[in-house]
């Protein structure tokens, strides 16, 4: 193994253990401020969460390597490794171009454009989430006009009605955590009846080597919040929320991932249930869930279907980290058909067409992507996906969205000269067979995060090098 694929799957190997929360390739600086105490942490548990047991091993061996300090996260999302040929239908990946209509923001039948950002204040956008009626994106605790070096912070939350003006919801006192030295990270925000939010999230320890789950409630429409009741919160974090007919579902991990052995700590994926937000009741720990985590969850009709990422089972079949259920209750984790890989795989989210769910992901540190689609969340069929990628490279799938009749995938591309990411983006009009948009200038040096579809359109939360958070529009 060569020093550019040893320095790649390092990389991935970080960037798995990181999760669905790492936003950025830029934090290895930050991270090296926090485990050096000159700085805290400015994402929650998930994005930090292997800083004093993963972190410090990885970099020892990569310098024990002869690697550049640090090389595996400051270069490109999944830096490339060893690679078959693409195959015929896997065209190259397509270079900047001008649309038939002249307009250089102008690719894949969409115009993008890009949010102006000086309104958000210089803060660091952890996640973006689409409600009835607007939008909403999460800072992170560290973010903007930080606080005293030493004192914890607080989240913050930004609301906005078509994706260009955003005002920033009043600082709550909810989010400052109790705990001397702790402080709050929001994963996911949702919305119940009218006027009412339901965050959920963790509260982290300085260093973030500890966590533990957490949720708030408003019923003024994010005026003022109060903190959840949750039972089963204890060294467990939530990473995403939805609400259903009979109340509201989040799903997260079973473990922080700084301790034992499987996922470095990890027990398994959790799940929690509240029929009002103000008290969460933890479902029973059940065998679907060992040996991954829930990242994501979304419900439709009667059934609820959650992704996430998995371990390598040391077998060259994979279940895919897929899973189902009718009630909150009793989950099943779709294991027909096995996926053909060597390691563990991570989903870049599930969408609802109207008529199947379609989740797309592939495996962590090798170069295999599939599409999993399903009319009942139960019976799956899987796809074979060939991505057109820039060169060599590979990296792992970000988000997936819709607008429409077509399905948007994002993911990092090439390597930039800056020593950045420039984004990749690819559609489909049945999920199964993608094609590379042409690249934008607006793409260059980004990393996709998360992407979303609202009442106004499609939004794109990413960010640079540099760790700075920018958001687009794309409309028809």
């Amino acid at each position: 193994m060569d020093e550019r694929e040893f320095e790649a799957r390092l990389k991935a190997r970080i960037q798995r253990e990181f999760g669905t929360a790492y936003p950025s390739d830029a934090l290895h600086g930050r991270v090296l401020e926090t485990m050096r105490g000159e700085a805290r942490p400015s994402h929650g548990p998930l994005a930090l969460r292997v800083l004093a047991a993963v972190l410090v091993a990885v970099v020892a061996v990569g310098l024990a390597f002869g690697l550049r300090p640090g090389g595996f996260l400051s270069s490109a999302a999944g830096s490339p490794t060893a690679s078959p040929s693409p195959s015929p239908s896997a065209l190259a990946s397509p270079t900047a171009t001008s649309s038939p209509s002249g307009s250089s923001n102008a690719s894949g039948g969409f115009i993008w454009r890009a949010v102006p950002m000086a309104q958000l204040g210089g803060v660091e956008l952890t996640n973006i989430v689409a409600l009835p009626d607007g939008y909403l994106a999460i800072g992170a605790p560290y973010g903007g006009s930080a606080p005293l070096v030493h004192s914890p912070g607080r989240p913050s939350l930004w609301r906005s009605s078509d994706r260009l003006t955003w005002r920033r919801l009043p600082d709550s006192p909810a989010f400052v955590d109790p705990k001397s030295g702790w402080y709050d990270s929001i994963a996911s925000v949702t919305e119940g009846s009218s006027s009412l939010l339901v965050a959920v999230g963790s509260a982290n320890n300085g260093d973030a080597s500890a966590f533990d789950a957490a949720a708030w409630i408003s019923t003024d429409d994010g005026v003022t919040w109060r903190p959840a009741i949750v039972d089963g919160a204890s060294d467990a974090a939530m990473n995403d929320v939805t609400s259903t007919p009979n109340g509201f579902v989040a799903v997260g991990i079973d473990g922080h991932p700084s301790g034992a052995t499987q996922m470095i700590g990890s027990r398994g994926a959790a799940v929690w249930t509240s029929r009002d937000g103000s008290h969460w009741s933890r479902v029973p720990t059940e065998p679907a869930f060992a040996g991954a985590e829930m990242g994501r969850v979304m419900g439709t009709g009667s059934s609820l279907v959650a992704t996430g990422s998995d371990n390598p089972t040391g077998t060259a079949k994979t279940e895919p980290p897929i899973w189902h259920s009718t009630d909150a209750l009793h989950w099943t984790r779709a294991s027909t058909p096995l996926t053909p890989g060597t390691d563990s795989f991570q989903m870049a989210g599930v969408l609802w067409t109207g008529s199947e769910f379609v989740v797309v992901g592939g495996e962590e540190l090798g170069n295999l992507h599939f599409a999993w689609t399903s009319s009942d969340g139960q019976s799956w069929a899987r796809t074979d996906v060939s991505l057109a990628w820039p060169g060599s490279e590979r990296g792992y799938l970000r988000d997936l969205a819709s607008s429409g009749s077509t399905m948007l995938l994002f993911g990092p591309g090439a390597q930039t000269t800056a020593g950045g990411t420039e984004a990749m983006v690819w559609e489909s009009t049945d999920g199964r067979a993608w094609q590379a948009i042409p690249t934008l200038p607006l793409f260059e040096n980004a990393l996709p995060i998360r992407a979303v579809s609202g009442p106004a359109g499609l939004l794109v939360l990413s960010a640079n090098q540099s760790n700075q958070s920018s958001l687009w529009l794309a409309t028809r």
